[in-house]
């Protein structure tokens, strides 16, 4: 499978249109139309479903995205890997992120992390902590940051903060001084 037909065809997916993957890569949308047409060539399937304006991805399509986004997500890493061991750290860094952590932890810290390594291009996926799970595990994302932990055989969890949660209410209205559980 041809990498620049396999780009067309994600970008179609995510964008769900011929034309805003045709502008989103530079290309135009003949070009977009020809790249998906001879993938479903090479496979044997239709990967699109075309309702007038409206492109919607098929079983095989929704199949052939999970695969290649794994797919580009190890190769993305792979080359950061080399990168690494040359000590130049480039290229692009997509992270998952739930709500809070992705407004009030990690702009300050992505801030900084690109001030020492300006060549690096972040982008966030801002959804719920499930969202970042599934985003990681279809390799959507290269990492995340949220709110809760989550079992699963091929994730590794890791604390990163402690929250600490406070009570704010008018005066009188809480014994100053005395502890409140949870249930209080």
């Amino acid at each position: 499978m041809d990498f620049r037909r396999l780009e067309a065809f994600c970008k179609v997916y995510e964008l769900r249109g011929f034309s805003k993957a045709g502008l989103a890569l530079g290309l135009s949308q003949p070009t977009i139309s020809a790249h998906v047409a001879a993938l479903e060539k090479e496979l044997g399937v239709t990967l699109f479903d075309r309702l007038g304006r409206e492109v919607l991805p098929t079983p095989s399509g929704d199949e052939l995205y999970q695969g290649v986004t794994k797919a580009f997500s190890t190769l993305e890493r792979t080359k950061a890997s080399i990168d690494f061991m040359r000590d130049h750290v480039a290229g692009p860094l997509v992270v998952g992120a739930s709500t809070i952590p992705a407004h009030y932890l990690l702009p300050r810290i992505m801030a900084c992390f690109l001030q020492e390594h300006p060549e690096v291009h972040i982008s966030m996926k801002v959804g719920d902590s499930r969202d970042v799970f599934n985003q990681v595990l279809s390799g959507q994302v290269m990492f995340g940051v949220a709110g809760m932990a989550h079992e699963h055989e091929e994730l590794n969890c890791d604390p990163l903060l402690a929250d600490r949660l406070v009570i704010i209410a008018a005066p009188g209205s809480i014994q100053q001084g005395s502890e409140l559980t949870a249930q209080d």
